[in-house]
C-alpha cells in the first residue's frame, strides 16, 4: 500500500500507476490517499471466496460492506453487499443495499439488525 498524504492518489493511480504497473500486479485505488499492489488476480474478492471456502459457506449467503474501489470485486462477489452512505457515488452500482455512513457506525448498525432477525442481540 503507498500513502498520498495531499489526498492526490487517485490521479497518481490514474496518470501512473495503473498504466505502469498493472500488467505485473493487481493495482487499484483505495480512495484518495492509497494505491493498493498486490499479486496478480488478488483483491478482497478472491480473499473473501476463499474465506467462504474455508467456512462451508456460498458467496451468495455472504455479507461485505465497502466504501471505494479496492471494495468493488468483493461487493459484486457476495449475496449482500452494502456500501456505507458516506462513499463516493459511483460506489452506488456496485452493491445491492445502502447502510448507514460509517461515521454512524453504518456497518455495526446493519450487522445488529440481521443478527436480530436470527433471535441474536448484543
Amino acid at each position: 500500500t503507498v500513502f498520498f498524504p495531499n489526498g492526490d492518489g487517485e490521479e497518481i493511480f490514474a496518470s501512473t500507476y495503473r498504466e505502469a504497473w498493472s500488467d505485473r500486479f493487481t493495482v487499484t485505488n483505495a480512495g484518495k490517499q492509497w494505491i493498493d499492489i498486490m499479486n496478480k488476480h488478488v483483491d478482497k474478492g478472491q480473499g473473501l471466496a476463499h474465506v467462504c471456502d474455508y467456512l462451508g459457506i456460498t458467496l451468495d449467503d455472504a455479507m461485505a460492506f465497502g466504501d471505494t474501489y479496492n471494495d468493488i470485486q468483493m461487493l459484486e462477489a457476495v449475496g449482500h453487499s452494502y456500501v456505507v452512505a458516506n462513499a463516493e457515488e459511483h460506489m452506488h452500482a456496485h452493491a445491492r443495499f445502502m447502510a448507514p455512513s460509517n461515521n454512524e457506525r453504518g456497518v455495526a448498525q446493519v450487522i445488529d439488525a440481521v443478527l436480530a432477525t436470527h433471535g441474536v442481540h448484543i
